[in-house]
């Protein structure tokens, strides 16, 4: 009796190994299935571009706009620094002009008017890199929301379009062929 359950027991085990071999066949030039990423939310790659720029172009999969943007940062931050920087060194000027204390003189060489007027120029000229930044940083948020929302686009060879005259309607109607 003994035998015979131990018998049983094999006999099941084998046609039971048998029928998942048959049901799990390997095809051996059978490219295996592509299993999709788990894909983000289009606010969450908005935010991480708003939080972090160039980080929702990462998440998108647009690693080539990361240094442009970053280019771009540094570009006009250093053109920022440079206006600033002769700003002050104008300003400092015409107050040495005007303060009438004999220990300060103004060393550039430049009159009062002079002064003034690149003292302005480099106000203004920082002030325009000041809202280039600005408008880069805004130009990153919208690109990272926009390739989000075209991450998951369908652009197959299987896509159609045809215009079609509804049955018993007057007027042409256009359907998209997915």
């Amino acid at each position: 009796m003994h035998k015979a359950v131990w018998f049983i027991v094999l006999l099941v085990s084998l046609v039971r190994a048998q029928n998942l071999l048959d049901t799990k066949q390997h095809i051996p030039n059978q490219p295996k299935p592509v299993m999709p990423s788990p894909v983000l939310s289009v606010p969450f790659k908005t935010w991480s571009s708003v939080l972090i720029p160039g980080l929702g172009q990462a998440l998108n999969h647009k690693y080539w706009k990361i240094p442009i943007l970053y280019g771009g940062f540094i570009g006009l931050g250093n053109t920022y620094q440079k206006y600033q920087d002769r700003y002050q060194v104008y300003k400092s000027q015409l107050q040495a002009e005007y303060d009438d204390d004999p220990n300060t003189q103004n060393t550039s060489g430049l009159s009062k008017d002079a002064l003034m007027y690149e003292k302005n120029r480099a106000r203004y000229l920082r002030d325009y890199c000041a809202a280039g930044i600005g408008l880069l940083y805004l130009i990153n948020i919208i690109d990272a929301h926009v390739d989000a929302h075209l991450f998951t686009y369908d652009v197959s060879d299987d896509l159609s379009f045809r215009p079609v005259l509804p049955n018993g309607m007057p007027g042409l109607c256009i359907t998209f062929k997915p």
